[in-house]
């Protein structure tokens, strides 16, 4: 997501840099972030978390705070999330969608921009950025709500193709999973570029040559004018090819649903969490409307943890016949809670005035973990609740992420044998170069020295927090012997 702001971030940091010799900047210093963490918090001298020294934040990002806090000084809000041009999107997208639908997003925008206010602390480079997700977001989505709008008749009866769908915590092998079921040749999965620039919508013919694919990539490495070494450490905590295969949360994203990793926005997270059935009937349109271009052989490769929070949801849309396959991933949360802890403050580095400093207490130590382990187990919870209820024809599948590690091609193997599904010698080989590839990658992110080091005591986590929520979950699964 943060390389899709490079060229805006670079433009708004040059502003700042022209001024700079005429212009007195008022740095908002780490002591009030200290002071309105202490009152919210109701305690004194709150630690900040550590983010993994190889980080550098680098001077776009302070110049994009300096040019904000000038302006905020002066009583001007200068970057908001409710953007006239956000809100103006919405107006439009208000022929498109229901109103219980168009009133849920205006409730979610109107948080989000009240939460990310400069005066309660945060960087004016985190709303910026807030702003900047939201009109690409809003953008794309009315792009796409357009090109259904003609084709309505056909895709309204049409069907989508069978599917499988991959949820559960982060870091339980999910991503690796995805990938695996994605060198299928029978398998359509989603990209980054097509989610974020969804039109003209690909075609068979055109998805592997879309020049959308090399502004992705460039777009990707834009990153690191905004944090020195972000790329290498994204790679490290997560398999990624720079977004050809992409989870879907981008198209939750179109609905505004996006994650902020952040204690002090608890109003626009309790919004985010509740039942949303029409983001999902958002996704299904745009599966139809993309598979009326590019559709798969026989099968969608779908997957993001986020599906565990809509669980619900998800059973209820694409639960309804025999075509839907759920593949509920599982670890130990005593050891997901700390790893997801460190992917999350990452993601989330930004978001801070001077991250690395080892002053700033945008995160601190005294809930971000708990805010985290309260995120996995509504996931755990949800997914438990959500198939105690369900009664319909779809197939759950639960895969332990030690089996995906020890046998991933075993794995496979038998998620399509439960499915029903045919996993054919091309398949297969296809799944086996991958597998080869990947533990070469790993040999090389391994090299010097352990490529993902994670630390409890860093973010705040407490193990005995997790054992003690999450112990009937651990009992179940046999993590608690």
């Amino acid at each position: 997501m943060l390389g899709r702001i490079g060229r805006v971030g670079a433009a708004a940091a040059g502003v700042v840099a022209i001024g700079v010799g005429t212009i007195h900047f008022t740095h908002r210093p780490a002591s009030d972030i200290r002071k309105l963490q202490e009152e919210r918090l109701g305690t004194k001298n709150p630690t900040p978390i550590v983010f993994p020294s190889e980080l550098h934040v680098k001077w776009p990002v302070f110049a994009v705070n300096e040019l904000g806090d000038w302006v905020q000084n002066r009583g001007i809000r200068l970057f908001r999330p409710a953007s006239k041009e956000n809100l103006r999107l919405l107006d439009e997208l208000a022929a498109y969608l229901p109103d219980r639908e168009l009133a849920n997003m205006r409730e979610g925008l109107r948080l989000a921009d009240e939460e990310s206010d400069p005066v309660r602390g945060d960087a004016p480079i985190s709303s910026f950025l807030y702003s900047f997700v939201i009109k690409e977001a809003l953008t794309a989505r009315l792009q796409v709500e357009q090109e259904y709008a003609k084709y309505k008749e056909e895709l309204d009866h049409t069907e989508l193709a069978p599917r499988i769908i991959i949820t559960g915590q982060p870091r339980t092998g999910s991503t690796f999973l995805h990938f695996l079921l994605a060198q299928d040749p029978n398998a359509r999965h989603l990209s980054a570029w097509e989610q974020s620039k969804p039109l003209p919508m690909p075609t068979s013919e055109t998805y592997y040559t879309d020049p959308r694919i090399g502004e992705m990539e460039e777009m990707y490495m834009k990153m690191e004018m905004f944090v020195e070494n972000i790329v290498e450490r994204m790679r490290r905590c997560h398999d990624n090819d720079k977004g050809k295969l992409e989870e879907e949360i981008l198209l939750h994203l179109h609905c505004l649903l996006f994650l902020l990793f952040d204690p002090r926005k608890s109003k626009f997270m309790d919004w985010l969490t509740k039942p949303n059935p029409e983001a999902y009937q958002y996704i299904r349109r745009f599966l139809v409307l993309s598979q009326k271009f590019h559709p798969p052989r026989k099968h969608w490769v779908l997957k993001t943890p986020l599906h565990g929070i809509y669980f619900d949801n998800l059973l209820e849309e694409f639960g309804r016949d025999d075509k839907t396959v759920v593949v509920v991933t599982h670890r130990d949360p005593v050891n997901v809670v700390p790893s997801f802890a460190q992917l999350a403050a990452v993601n989330s580095i930004l978001v801070c005035r001077d991250a690395m400093s080892g002053k700033d207490c945008t995160f601190v130590k005294e809930d971000f973990g708990k805010f985290v382990v309260k995120f996995c187990h509504d996931i755990v919870t949800r997914i438990e609740e959500g198939r105690q209820k369900y009664q319909g024809p779809a197939k759950i599948i639960d895969v332990e992420f030690s089996d995906i590690v020890k046998d991933p091609l075993g794995t496979v193997r038998r998620i399509y044998a439960e499915a029903g599904m045919d996993f054919s010698p091309e398949a297969e080989d296809a799944v086996k170069a991958y597998i080869t590839r990947n533990a070469e990658e790993r040999k090389r992110k391994r090299q010097g020295g352990n490529f993902n080091p994670t630390n409890n005591d860093d973010y705040g986590v407490d193990v005995d927090y997790i054992k003690t929520l999450f112990a009937d979950y651990r009992e179940a699964h046999g993590y608690a012997k």
